[in-house]
């Protein structure tokens, strides 16, 4: 199937499997719907009547709008939204009006509201609650049924708590002499605990905390060792303090950010200069050898806004320009 050869690296999604797709296409959560309509224009294509495909369309562009985790102007970011609803319903009337008879596209009309009145819907979609009902379920085994929604309770409460100490919270502590409230933390004893991936489990700290990527170095080359005079950056022009063109540089074929992303080299990636966020072609990574100091090489990018055809994507042009950029990698 097509799905199975579409490249997710850029989505920071696992490679989709069609086959369970499809089998289990009944019994989907809203997880795989995200992958499914990241890949969804390039997917169905050609596959599907032009009615049917514009209303996939205008649902991947609604998707990104509802999914959005921080509203920064929420005048803006409502205008888009109600626009982005209309679209979706008009498209999908044009598609077939027995998609109507479904309660839950009269939910859209309502969604502008909910968000207006409780935040981005992310931040309280049932998909997020759903997942205690196990945990729920758990601690109800230790209750005596006189009131098990107190005793669950206590037992969540209980859970929390422990979960900020380990991961390095604070406490108000108040003197019983002087009445002095102060700060106290956890001993590294105890902090040293959210590094054991059986106490994450058992605290149900893996969605929340990703530990695995935090030793994760640069992925080098089979020849990674290059004089600094060599490299691209150095043929566009660009120099760096204390580096001199002898200087050996490791190449590298991607790299592990803060935030545990991994961007490859051909990849895209936003970065930020001069106040303002731009959009680039990663083009080298090179890494010191003695600093492990990451330095980014990115063919600069517009983003356009007419939409190109037939996928209705942004177009995006290259400039020609390039910036070479420090990058907060792990090393």
């Amino acid at each position: 199937m097509a799905i199975v050869f579409v490249d997710t690296k850029g989505l920071g999604i696992p490679p989709l499997r069609g086959h369970t797709l499809v089998q289990y296409a009944g019994s989907l959560v809203g997880r795989d719907f995200r992958g499914i309509l990241q890949v969804a224009p390039q997917v169905l294509q050609g596959l599907l009547p032009d009615e049917a495909y514009e209303a996939w369309l205008a649902l991947c562009r609604l998707a990104p709008l509802i999914f959005q985790p921080k509203i920064e102007d929420r005048g803006t970011y409502m205008r888009h939204l109600r626009e982005g609803i209309d679209d979706f319903l008009a498209a999908t009337a044009l598609w077939s009006t027995q998609w109507f008879n479904k309660p839950k596209f009269h939910l859209f009309l309502h969604l502008p509201l909910h968000i207006e009145r409780f935040g981005p819907p992310l931040l309280y979609a049932t998909e997020g609650f759903e997942s205690y009902n196990f945990l729920i379920r758990l601690r109800s085994i230790h209750s005596n049924r006189h009131a098990p929604s107190s005793d669950i309770g206590e037992a969540f409460s209980f859970l929390h708590a422990v979960r900020h100490l380990v991961s390095g919270g604070f406490v108000d502590v108040e003197d019983s002499k002087t009445h002095v409230r102060t700060h106290r933390q956890a001993g590294e004893g105890v902090r040293v605990l959210i590094h054991d991936a059986v106490f994450r489990h058992l605290m149900g700290m893996d969605g929340i905390l990703n530990m695995e990527n935090t030793d994760r170095a640069p992925l080098l080359r089979k020849d990674p060792r290059v004089q600094w005079r060599e490299t691209r950056s150095a043929g566009v022009g660009y120099t760096v303090a204390g580096v001199m063109p002898e200087t050996s540089m490791l190449q590298s074929v991607g790299v592990y950010l803060s935030n545990g992303d991994l961007l490859r080299q051909g990849g895209y990636a936003l970065y930020q200069r001069s106040d303002r966020v731009h959009c680039g072609r990663v083009e080298e990574i090179l890494v010191h050898p003695d600093t492990f100091a990451v330095r980014l090489l990115l063919a600069h990018a517009t983003i356009g806004g007419v939409a190109a055809a037939p996928y209705r994507f942004p177009t995006v042009q290259h400039s020609g320009t390039f910036a070479l950029m420090a990058a907060k990698a792990r090393t």
